[in-house]
């Protein structure tokens, strides 16, 4: 549910439910076309870390947003859950519906995801069966990414 909830803060749009959460960390990168051209393997294109807070509690709940490369086309997907803090600057994050779990390390203004196990993220773009699954792999071309801090606007609601 929780997943369900982030989805639409996240990606519809001003809604009933966006004034329960604030946003207190976003992170992004795109990689280019030439880092891409280097590192065949790796098919995200580009990623959103962004963390929320519910106004209601002291849970972090957390979205990643991915854009894949496919076919000569762009898909987007996305996974939401839930982060602990074991350490200062160290999120261990597990996803809604046992979709996977990653680690984010923060340092300074740079956040280096590691993906711990399979990351199973729905497909959300525009016209895409709702059905399709993406799976990221843990692994060097598409497990470890550094990301750079952005701005709040780029992960909040308008």
């Amino acid at each position: 549910m929780r997943y369900l909830l982030l989805l639409l803060i996240t990606f519809n749009g001003v809604n009933a439910f966006a004034n329960e959460f604030t946003i207190e960390k976003c992170f992004s990168r795109t990689y280019s076309k030439r880092h891409l051209a280097k590192n065949p393997k790796q098919k995200v294109s580009g990623i959103r870390l962004a963390f929320y807070k519910d106004n209601f509690s002291t849970t972090l709940y957390t979205n990643l947003n991915f854009k894949l490369k496919g076919h000569g086309e762009t898909i987007e997907a996305s996974v939401g859950g839930s982060c602990d803090s074991p350490a200062s600057g160290l999120y261990l994050c597990r996803l809604d519906e046992d979709r996977g779990s990653f680690s984010v390390k923060l340092r300074k203004d740079k956040a280096l995801i590691k993906v711990t196990s399979l990351l199973t993220a729905e497909e959300i773009s525009v016209g895409a069966n709702s059905e399709e699954n993406i799976i990221i792999r843990p692994g060097k071309e598409n497990g470890i990414f550094e990301l750079d801090k952005d701005e709040m606007s780029h992960c909040s609601v308008d």
